[in-house]
């Protein structure tokens, strides 16, 4: 199992990569696909974001130019081919739920992160369907790569021709759009940073000190625990104001947005409500508009005392269910209230 993990998490090296593509490989790996479906050799135009690629798309559908993906089931049926192939061969059902649970989290947070490098406000949006991923084809490749390398299948000679160009581009560029005559090309990022954790594999953007996501071209994403937030929330925190955090309709966001803030700093000021008082903290309520659940957290004293003998308070932000200080502090520790009573809270 660990030879399995070890061949994922390479693979989401690849994915994670953000140096400058390497545009000779990559060229010459989309070329022989392109021979491979007996077309030939596309002139390439590189541009250095999956968002700006959209845009070249969208020059291209206007010019009459024709996508490969809609005039050809050439490049999806090589990957139905090795589906079926695995498929057939004894045990390979069981092989490959095997598989897929191996690459679960990583085809997830390949997906999270393919969402977050075009916005849905990107306009032309729909050309995307109109693309192969490149090296965020990196979940895919690692299935293949772990049932021939760790489970022994050999692919038919077909299959295999065109997996090894595919493992070029994914190792070489990022997204590409492929048009009779010309194809699009995307750079790999420039910066690219997960939320690191215990998994084995990161699984969210998430930077505190610029965008979590950069393209060469400027195109950037700031995202926390990875939702995406306006760039004020983590470039200038200190900026937000009350008015900010309350004209916020994403729910997800607008937490962030009061994190950022500061729970403590948020709750003096924005009018929360003392709801429930006992002897393990001060539970305090807020009210939110546009009929979204109230802002409740908390309020403790650290259990251990400064050199001067005094304690610092703190507010803890709880689920808005939460009735009684004595219960918010237990959630915090994963508790219910009943089981939550030490000799000294903390």
């Amino acid at each position: 199992m660990t030879r399995l993990k070890d061949r994922v998490a390479s693979w989401f090296g690849v994915a994670s990569c953000v140096e400058p593509a390497d545009r000779a490989g990559a060229e010459r790996a989309i070329g022989a696909i392109y021979s491979l479906m007996g077309i030939p050799h596309p002139e390439f135009v590189w541009v250095a974001s999956p968002a700006a690629a959209v845009e070249a798309a969208a020059v291209l559908d206007a010019l009459g130019r024709e996508s490969l993906l809609e005039v050809s089931d050439e490049l999806l049926d090589w990957r139905i081919a090795s589906r079926n192939h695995l498929a057939a061969q004894p045990g390979g059902a069981v092989i490959s739920a095997g598989l897929e649970i191996a690459v679960q989290d990583l085809d997830s947070t390949l997906e999270s992160l393919w969402n977050l490098a075009v916005p849905p406000d990107v306009p032309d949006r729909h050309f995307l369907d109109r693309c192969e991923r490149g090296q965020l084809d990196a979940s895919w490749l690692a299935f293949v790569d772990c049932a021939r390398n760790e489970k022994g299948i050999e692919y038919p000679d077909h299959v295999a021709r065109w997996l090894v160009h595919w493992e070029e581009v994914a190792r070489c560029a990022g997204p590409w759009w492929p048009h009779r005559g010309v194809c699009i090309v995307s750079d790999r990022p420039s910066r690219l940073v997960w939320q690191q954790g215990e998994e084995i594999l990161p699984t969210r953007l998430h930077a505190t000190d610029g965008p979590a996501l950069a393209f060469r071209d400027g195109f950037v994403v700031h995202a926390i625990r990875g939702i995406a937030v306006p760039a004020g929330v983590v470039e200038r925190p200190a900026e937000l104001s009350l008015q900010d955090i309350e004209e916020e309709r994403n729910v997800e966001v607008r937490r962030i947005m009061i994190e950022r803030y500061g729970t403590e700093r948020w709750v003096r000021e924005a009018g929360a409500h003392l709801i429930h008082q006992d002897r393990f903290g001060a539970l305090y309520r807020r009210d939110m508009p546009h009929g979204d659940d109230p802002v409740v957290a908390v309020r403790v004293l650290d259990a251990t005392p400064a050199a001067d003998g005094s304690r610092r308070e703190y507010f803890l932000r709880v689920p808005p269910w939460v009735a009684t200080a004595r219960a918010a502090v237990a959630w915090t520790f994963g508790l219910a209230a009943e089981d939550y009573d030490p000799a000294v809270e903390s």
